[in-house]
């Protein structure tokens, strides 16, 4: 959660993807999954984020999301 601008989904792309955004394309609502293990670990862990818009007119889908 946070302000639009920011780089929420910037830092979601570059975690789940190794990939770096580098022009800004607003986000309404994209969903990512990965399957990670902890260090030392020893079983996989499936990690799920459900990345939201972060601009006013939004705010109703990110009350919505979190529940």
């Amino acid at each position: 959660m946070g302000k639009d601008r920011v780089g929420k989904s910037a830092l979601a792309v570059r975690f789940f993807s190794r990939q770096y955004i580098v022009e800004y394309d607003p986000t309404i609502e994209d969903s990512y999954r990965k399957t990670v293990r902890m260090p030392g670990g020893k079983k996989d862990h499936l990690l799920e984020l459900l990345d939201t818009a972060g601009q006013v007119e939004y705010a109703s889908l990110q009350n919505i999301s979190m529940k």
